[in-house]
Formats: C-alpha cells, structure tokens, sequence
C-alpha cells in the first residue's frame, strides 16, 4: 500500500475479472466509542460495504457484471460492455489500475481477438517474448512504454477529478493549477514521470445521500501525502499535500529532485538531507506537514507490467515479472535513466496506446448459442442476489445492535467471511462457464 496519513483506512479486493478493484477508501473518523485502531478500520470497511450495498446502482452492476460475462463465455453474440471499469473508475480506481484493467479482463476470456484488435494489441501480448528475445534493451523500452500510459492515465483521472471538485466549489483552479505545474517542472528536472494522486476522497464514509458515486470526485482529496514510485522508479505518484508543499519551498530543489529519482528510501532520509544542506527550517516544516512515518516508500512493478509479463489468468499470480526482472537484472531494485526527450516522446505516444488498451481487449469473436447451456449460471446470479441482500440485513443488524466490542468483532468477522464466500460464489460462475466454453472451442 501507499505511504499516506495513518487516519485513513483501506480495502484491498483481489483483482477478479468481473469487480474492479477499490484501492483506497475515504478517511473521515467514525463516530464510535472504540479505542482500538484495529476495530475502527473494521468499523469503517463495515460502513463503506454498507453504503456500496445500498446504492442500487451498486447492486445492479454486481449482477449486470456477471450476468455480462456468463452471457460472453457461454457464447451469446454479443460484445461486453465496459461496466466493470466505469463502476471502478466512479469509486476512485488509481491510474495504474484503470491503465491495465480492460487488458487484464481481457486475458481471463477465451474467445479469439477479432483481426484489427489482434493486430493492435499484438505487442502487448507478446512483451515477454519480444524482452527474451531483445533482452535489457527491449525491457526498458516496454517500462518508458508503460510508465507513460500509466502517466497520461493518472493525469487524466486527475484533470476529470480536479474539474468536479473545482465546479462543486470544493477546490480551487489556483491550487490544482499549482500542483498541477509543480509536477511538470519536478518531472523536467528529474527525467521521471510526476503524476498526481487522485485516488482518495475527502467525501465521509457515512454519506448516503444523492449521488454517491458522483460525490466521490467532487470531493476528491487533493491535501493527500501519499508517495509511490512504480515501474522501476520511471512514475512517481504524489499526493497534493507533499507538491504543494515543494512548490512552496522550491529552496530545496535538489532535495525534491534527489526524492523524484528515489534516491531517499523514507520521510527521515529526505529530513536528514533538508538538514544537512542547510534547510533547517524546511525540514522542521517538512516534519511538521509532510513526515508520515519511518517507513519506506512504496515501490510497486506497475500493473501493465503485470497485466502483459507477469498475469497468468484465472490464477492472479504476477510472479512471472518479477522472475524475467530478476533474471535479466539480477535485481528487483532497478532504475532506468531516459532523457527528457525520450519521456516527452513515449508521453506523446500514451494516449493512442491507451486508447488501444481501453477499446480493443474485449473486441472478440463471441459465437452463438442455440442450447440453454446458461441456465444453470442464471441460477446461480439469482442465488448471488440473495446473498447480496442477506449481507446486506446483516450490516444493517451490526449498525442497530449495542453489543459490546468482543461481539461486535466477532459479528464482522463473520461478515468478512460471508464477503469471501460471495467473491467465491463469483469466480465459481466463471470459472465453469469458461470451461464449457473452452470445451466447445476444442
């Protein structure tokens, strides 16, 4: 996870071809009489599956998603539509994932790409073999490739998010501007990406009125002190808080560009530095505004890496990227230096790519059904329902109920586990749909 505030909680789902994955929900305290930090974030991942199951649009989507996919594998003539990632991207999906997720999605359907779409995705299929066969060279080609579709896929969730919390009247042009250009200037001057992270809402957990999903990006969060680095330190994604603050003390340039290039492991590192180059007052301001934690940065492969080298499907293992990495490297602490010619080239060329990476992964050639092979799964998406609106009473019974922490605990627990058995019931769907479908292909 990233380095960010210690008060905000997160939800980690496992990546699944039908829900997208939420990385990080809103950090507003919970008003509970709870002590222990453990159970306050139990407390408020209770709460955000309590407002995600009462949106019925929530609901909707969840039974449309499968439905969508069993209707593709078994092979009804008809395409998938887009709305995994649309219900991701309006519950705060990062870049990265929003970058990979048409692709990765793609990956888990056994029918054939159509010719055109083959064609455009032909490089991406074939990243690892194209890398065994061109070796470092071609590695670090396919990261400056991938970390600049990640780049320009950050920047625009960034610039749509920005627009709805400016027109809600809850941030202003100046400030985004500001951040927004301080980001430039750091990336220029460090030969690196510099994106900004939109990835949190300042929006309570509670919230239930009008539009929620909406409301997220109206109140995205641009006083964030996030920091991640990813594909081989080539992308460094910064909250709002850590590029407002450099662009207010840009005395200590070389420290901000040293930090972009991951030279500092930690917030005490970068202290330490400010310090010993004569800084005393930028770091004392910096360990008052910024400073997190001793912990180290997180640094993360980067999902198109995963989703083209590292994804097997249907298993949700990446460990192939790490072992090519290692392979070819010796390492996984590796960095590249491109010029700023290069960085502006593989940017210009980002939005074609990311075109290509969003349109073409589910352009495929679905065959006709003329049996009633989907009745079975349209039993089970019943029975899913079911289990929607039973989880559902049950967090509205924990919400009632004055029980004492030891029982309520136990009573999440028990939720926690339910939430397990409907993913399961999910990737059950899937999986025997896709073995009849991959029976009748052979």
């Amino acid at each position: 996870m990233m380095v960010k505030n210690t008060t905000n909680a997160i939800i980690n789902t496992n990546k699944s071809p039908n829900i997208g994955k939420t990385n990080k929900t809103g950090s507003l305290p919970v008003s509970r009489e709870i002590n222990a930090p453990a159970y306050n974030v139990e407390i408020k991942m209770q709460k955000r599956l309590e407002n995600l199951l009462k949106d019925p649009d929530f609901v909707k989507n969840i039974e449309k998603s499968v439905k969508d996919i069993d209707m593709s594998t078994v092979g009804i003539e008809r395409k998938p539509d887009t709305l995994n990632e649309d219900a991701c991207r309006e519950t705060m999906i990062n870049g990265d994932d929003n970058a990979a997720l048409s692709f990765r999605n793609g990956r888990e359907i056994p029918s054939k790409l159509k010719p055109e779409a083959k064609e455009a995705l032909e490089r991406y299929y074939n990243a690892a073999d194209n890398i065994a066969k061109g070796g470092k060279k071609v590695f670090k080609e396919y990261n400056l490739e991938y970390a600049a579709i990640a780049a320009f896929s950050t920047n625009e969730l960034a610039d749509e998010r920005a627009q709805a919390t400016i027109s809600a009247g809850n941030y202003s042009k100046e400030d985004y501007q500001k951040i927004k250009d301080m980001a430039k200037e750091l990336q220029d001057k460090a030969g690196v990406y510099v994106a900004i992270d939109t990835s949190l809402s300042t929006l309570p957990l509670i919230t239930t009125e009008g539009n929620w999903q909406k409301k997220l990006y109206e109140n995205t969060d641009f006083s964030y002190n996030s920091i991640e680095f990813s594909y081989n330190n080539t992308l460094l994604t910064l909250g709002g808080n850590r590029l407002n603050f450099m662009a207010d003390n840009k005395d200590a340039e070389s420290i901000w560009i040293n930090l972009a290039r991951g030279n500092y492991k930690n917030d005490n590192e970068v202290i330490d530095a400010l310090q010993e180059n004569g800084y005393q007052q930028i770091a004392d301001d910096y360990k008052n505004k910024i400073y997190i934690s001793g912990a180290d940065y997180d640094k993360k492969d980067g999902e198109l890496w995963k989703a083209t080298v590292g994804y097997t499907p249907g298993t949700g293992d990446t460990s192939k990227y790490n072992d090519l990495r290692k392979e070819l490297f010796g390492s996984d602490e590796i960095s590249f230096d491109y010029t700023k010619a290069e960085l502006d080239k593989a940017y210009k060329n980002a939005p074609a790519e990311y075109e290509k990476l969003k349109k073409y992964p589910m352009d495929r050639e679905y065959i006709k059904s003329d049996d009633d092979s989907s009745n079975s799964a349209d039993k089970r998406v019943q029975a899913l329902r079911k289990r929607i609106a039973a989880i559902n009473k049950q967090i509205h019974e924990i919400k009632a109920t004055d029980l004492n922490q030891e029982s309520k605990t136990e009573t999440i627990n028990n939720l926690e586990k339910n939430i397990q058995n409907l993913q399961q019931q999910i990737n059950d769907i899937l999986e025997d749909e896709l073995k009849k479908l991959q029976n009748k292909l052979h």
